[in-house]
């Protein structure tokens, strides 16, 4: 089963819900990984690249204001 269609409140639900939204705000959602969302919502100042991954080549840390840099969700705030 699709629960996400039956949700008329899922985000990308566009057809059901009245106040949907726009096409930036989809896009600027689906770009967020929640590297930023640590970033932003805790006092880390350093957070791994992939969060859920064990750091190694590829998974570096990265400092918050480098990845908040790239990530324009929270303008919608």
């Amino acid at each position: 089963m699709n629960f996400k269609y039956g949700d008329r409140f899922f985000f990308e639900n566009r057809k059901q819900h009245p106040h949907r939204l726009t096409r930036p705000q989809l896009e600027a959602i689906r770009k967020t990984t929640l590297a930023a969302l640590l970033c932003y919502f805790t006092e880390t100042k350093v957070v791994p690249v992939f969060v859920m991954k064990v750091l190694g080549p590829g998974n570096y840390v990265e400092n918050c204001d480098e990845i908040l840099a790239g990530t324009n969700v929270f303008n919608y705030l």
